[in-house]
């Protein structure tokens, strides 16, 4: 597989723009377009108490656009640059365990990790992916439950860096009639907050990091319903204005 990345105009743009007192961005005029090559390999497998699926990749993306920290004497300058050299390389574990046979109880699972290299204008560095999610849903005729969790796992883009969220939730829907669902959606119950947060590689020449706690949606219990109805009266009137005996040779009808 083959893709071609285009810088933007607001990255070809040099005129510096003040984030804060300490902080200035500008882009890079000279910036190409990247290219991305993946290699993929999946194999999968299906049975009646389990489904499971396995995937490889290899990626390269050279002249892969990305930013870039300079310190200067004033202030720290944020930049677009071109990478020499990106790869990565991991896999995928999908499955989905059914303890009955069916899809009334199921356990599913979401595990991926891959190894990222890079090299820029004047150091390299390595970094790497994981992410971890597990849940389990019950499913009746009226109603329907579910359990997730995500693992703090860890994500890198270029040369920065965005641990994952932990987090979890629980739902229970009950369905009186067909078309109407009452439900509660409870999100990280009992937990303390939300926690995001991006950062620099150690090795760039000026280390950034953010971190955003969000309290208000720990706890955070809702109600939700819904329901959906249509009215009045399906049709389609349109016919082809055409008649094929073959492949290769129809009459249009007037």
């Amino acid at each position: 597989n083959f893709a071609l990345g285009m810088p933007t105009m607001a990255q070809l743009s040099e005129t510096k723009q003040w984030i804060d007192t300490k902080l200035v961005f500008h882009g890079n005029a000279l910036l190409i377009p990247s290219k991305n090559h993946l290699l993929t390999f999946s194999t999968i497998g299906k049975s009646k108490y389990i489904d499971a699926t396995l995937s490889a990749n290899f990626n390269s993306t050279p002249n892969m656009i990305c930013n870039h920290y300079t310190e200067t004497s004033d202030y720290i300058l944020e930049s677009i640059i071109n990478l020499k050299k990106y790869i990565s390389y991991g896999g995928s574990l999908d499955f989905t365990i059914k303890p009955l046979g069916n899809n009334k109880w199921t356990i599913y699972s979401n595990l991926y990790a891959d190894k990222k290299y890079g090299e820029g204008i004047n150091y390299n560095w390595e970094g790497y992916n994981f992410r971890w999610a597990i849940g389990s849903s019950k499913k009746k005729k009226k109603w329907y439950f579910n359990a997730y969790y995500q693992y703090p796992g860890k994500n890198i883009v270029g040369q920065l860096i965005s641990p994952r969220a932990e987090c979890w939730n629980i739902s229970f829907n009950y369905r009186p009639i067909k078309d109407m669902s009452i439900g509660i959606d409870w999100f990280m119950p009992f937990g303390n907050n939300f926690i995001e947060s991006e950062q620099t590689v150690d090795t760039a020449p000026v280390f950034v990091k953010t971190v955003n706690k969000s309290k208000d949606r720990v706890n955070m219990l809702s109600l939700k319903f819904s329901w959906n109805f249509s009215f009045g009266k399906n049709q389609n009137n349109a016919k082809p204005n055409f008649s094929g005996e073959n492949e290769d040779n129809s009459i249009l009808k007037k």
